[in-house]
Order: C-alpha cells, then sequence, then structure tokens
C-alpha cells in the first residue's frame, strides 16, 4: 500500500507521526550546527511529504535527492 500513490494519501496521517519524529531526531543533532540545507537518503525519504514534514521541524530547506533508495547500499559498497 506504501508504494501505491494511490493509497500514499490516505496512509500519510498513519505514518506522518514516524516522520515527525525523524525531524525531532535530525533538529535535535543539529541544533549546535549551521546548516542552511538538508539531504534525506535511503528509501523511506521517498515517501511523499517526508522532506515536507523534516523541514517543519528543523525549520531548514529539506531535499530528497532523486532515487534516495539507492544512496544508502553506494555509500556502504564505497566504504568497504
Amino acid at each position: 500500500m506504501k508504494k501505491n500513490p494511490v493509497e500514499q494519501a490516505r496512509l500519510f496521517p498513519v505514518v506522518r507521526p514516524v516522520m515527525e519524529k525523524v525531524g525531532s531526531i535530525v533538529r535535535r543533532h543539529i541544533a549546535r550546527r549551521n546548516a542552511d540545507t538538508i539531504y534525506l537518503v535511503g528509501g523511506t525519504c521517498a515517501y511523499p511529504g517526508m522532506d515536507a514534514v523534516v523541514a517543519e521541524y528543523t525549520g531548514i530547506k529539506t531535499l530528497v535527492p532523486g532515487n534516495p533508495l539507492f544512496i544508502t547500499p553506494l555509500g556502504i559498497a564505497m566504504h568497504n
């Protein structure tokens, strides 16, 4: 259901609390940093609205790159 665009809007109220938790964790970890942009990576951030929720919680422009689910495995492969 989470991959079906028709269902995503219906499921958003259910998954939003998890997105809010991510936003609060990010906000706490960057509190003493001077960040002007946040880049979300990993498959979960591809869910529509994730970037907006994190931006709302942090007050920082938040972007999701194309194909975000491939960023994590590529990074792991580059460091092994």
